[in-house]
């Protein structure tokens, strides 16, 4: 999976193995080589509060895929439930509108492979 595709749909198992096979650990993300990443999860979070919608930026795919799992993380840490809902329905309308522009067999691809749909 290329990390454009990875970053458009973070939630893909690809898009996970990808992530996973950077072998990243916590402790990393304190590096400054990922202080990009972390601003871009804490502005995923705050965009899903302000605006309902988080917006896409593939010019960093890579940004874009690691921010991801980090956002989902700020917010599980935060254990608020309505600040889960929020932000997942944020990426949920996000996703809506990428699929829309998507070609069919991709979206039969992804129904099939990530969720084992017929």
């Amino acid at each position: 999976m290329l990390e454009r595709e990875a970053a458009r749909y973070p939630f893909l198992k690809e898009a996970a193995r990808l992530v996973e096979s950077l072998n990243l650990q916590l402790d990393d993300l304190a590096e400054p080589a990922y202080s990009r990443v972390l601003d871009r999860a804490a502005e995923r979070v705050i965009q899903a509060i302000e605006e309902g919608e988080v917006d896409d930026r593939f010019d960093d795919p890579m940004t874009e895929l690691l921010s991801f799992p980090i956002a989902v993380m700020f917010v599980s840490i935060k254990g608020e439930q309505f600040l889960s809902r929020r932000y997942a329905l944020a990426e949920a309308v996000r996703i809506y509108f990428l699929l829309q522009e998507e070609e069919q067999n991709k979206i039969s691809q992804i129904a099939r492979v990530d969720f084992g749909w017929t």
